[in-house]
């Protein structure tokens, strides 16, 4: 071949060659992928069933409930596109062609293995679990669960029972114990705090206030019970402030949560004309849930169990005739239930106020 047959050869070939890459060019456009009941944070993926292209784009749910995402692809192609919701589970629908908008439901695509909620057990707090085993509508709406930190705040109401326990005595002669003190039921109030993250750890911050009458107790002499002794006029007061290490469920339309942590408590005592204040460090566990009213976003009312206790001491404690101005150390152990208004908000918005 000549010289001149050559140039024109490879003259030929580069504009077939610019011919396909503009075809090509063409071929490829901007689409939309839209995903109804998603979830509030999904990831979508196309992938081009010739396993040309992949690609994944985070989506955040709108005020529709779908999630949209943005490809630039070969619309000549066909493609399976694939949904991670936040909850683990995966949906797919195959053989999809891209044109311009493509809207899908997760309702109406194939669950799909190969995902973590699929391959392994679903945990009791999931809502994948919740889903396959407790019918009808317990789930919460994925509009309602937290897309950020959340702070929620809460004012308290309830009741409070206890006693005082492991009670130590310092007399004159030695000789009398005093054991069996319970304390009558009584209203409890007080105000709270937690600040949650998106994993269902949170950290509570809050304070309690109630004042309860102790009941008669024992008097034990030599070792001996010698009756109960009645001790009208005591009471004691309590103010706890505590800080708690808190664990929740969103799955569900109630949330239950569970939290441990400690206390710093200020109890005063009165016995008598006598009034003493005594400050102790203790523990806190506490259990409970919390339900939406309907209508009113963020507000939600709950009940929760607690527990408290931790040191109380009076050294010139009354337990009537002949036995004045004993000194006792003891053990106080509170346990109630609360009834609970909550209001729960976007932590960062308010944070960045």
């Amino acid at each position: 071949m000549s010289v001149k047959g050559s140039l024109a050869t490879l003259i030929a070939g580069c504009f077939i060659g610019i011919l396909t890459l503009d075809a090509h060019a063409v071929a490829t456009k901007p689409v939309k992928v839209t995903i109804a009941n998603a979830g509030p944070r999904a990831s979508v993926t196309i992938k081009a069933t010739d396993g040309s292209f992949q690609k994944t784009e985070e989506a955040r749910e709108d005020a529709d409930r779908k999630v949209a995402a943005y490809f630039e692809v070969d619309t000549d192609k066909p493609y399976d596109i694939q949904v991670l919701a936040a909850d683990g589970t995966y949906y797919e629908a195959r053989n999809q062609r891209l044109t311009g908008e493509v809207t899908l439901d997760t309702k109406t695509m194939t669950q799909s293995g190969g995902g973590p909620a699929v391959t392994s057990s679903p945990s009791f707090w999931s809502r994948e679990y919740v889903r396959q085993h407790f019918p009808g509508r317990i789930l919460s709406r994925d509009s309602d669960l937290p897309t950020d930190l959340t702070l929620d705040v809460g004012a308290v109401l309830g009741t409070n029972w206890g006693s005082l326990g492991d009670v130590a005595t310092r007399t004159s002669g030695g000789a009398t114990e005093l054991s069996g003190f319970k304390q009558a039921e009584t209203l409890t109030g007080g105000l709270d705090a937690t600040l949650w993250w998106l994993n269902g750890w949170g950290g509570r911050v809050g304070y309690l206030h109630s004042q309860n009458d102790i009941k008669p107790g024992r008097v034990i002499e030599g070792g001996a019970a010698s009756g109960f002794v009645d001790i009208p006029g005591t009471s004691v007061v309590h103010d706890i402030f505590s800080l708690s290490a808190m664990y929740r469920c969103t799955c569900l339309i109630f949330r239950p949560y569970i939290g441990i942590g400690m206390d710093i408590a200020r109890t005063s005592m009165t016995n008598g004309m006598n009034s003493e204040i005594n400050h102790a460090v203790g523990f806190n566990a506490q259990a409970g849930a919390s339900y939406p009213i309907p209508g009113i976003k963020g507000v939600r009312v709950g009940l929760d169990y607690f527990l408290h206790r931790f040191g109380v001491e009076n050294d010139r404690f009354n337990a009537g005739p002949g036995n004045t101005n004993i000194a006792i150390d003891g053990t106080q152990t509170i346990h109630g239930f609360n009834g609970t208004i909550r209001y729960e908000f976007d932590a960062l918005r308010f944070l960045s106020f």
